[in-house]
């Protein structure tokens, strides 16, 4: 679950077009950085989910998501007289290790509240970073 940090401001002194910008600028980073397996959505605002398949080491993860908090942090050039948007990211992750039914309706729903979660951990813990949900129960 990935919020960006900075966005508001982006729209608040730039306008809603340079935040459409910004929108459609990180969706294209993020489609160049995800693997053609991996799933992206955005969830409204400035909110983006992925789903990260076969990706069995917690290295691997830790990688990716280095990439992406880098590659969000590069100015982002806004329509009009030169001006750039510069933003980052606060992402939360929640990892499903098959534990459950494939089938379970409410998989889907606890994950994303977990990686909801951990993302708020992230923004309090300084923003521009991402957390693991940590947790009781395990998926």
């Amino acid at each position: 679950f990935l919020d960006l940090d900075g966005f508001k401001q982006v729209n608040d002194s730039y306008g809603h077009d340079a935040g459409d910008c910004v929108l459609m600028t990180v969706a294209e980073r993020l489609k160049a950085l995800l693997r053609r397996i991996d799933t992206i959505a955005r969830m409204g605002g400035d909110e983006f989910v992925f789903l990260l398949s076969e990706l069995n080491q917690l290295s691997d993860i830790n990688q990716l998501l280095q990439r992406i908090l880098s590659d969000l942090q590069r100015p982002i050039p806004l329509p009009g007289e030169g001006a750039q948007a510069y933003i980052s990211g606060s992402i939360g992750v929640a990892i499903y290790r098959g534990d459950q039914q494939q089938g379970d309706d409410r998989l889907a729903a606890v994950l994303l509240k977990r990686a909801d979660q951990a993302m708020y951990a992230a923004k309090d813990a300084g923003k521009s970073q991402f957390k693991l949900w940590e947790g009781d129960e395990g998926l």
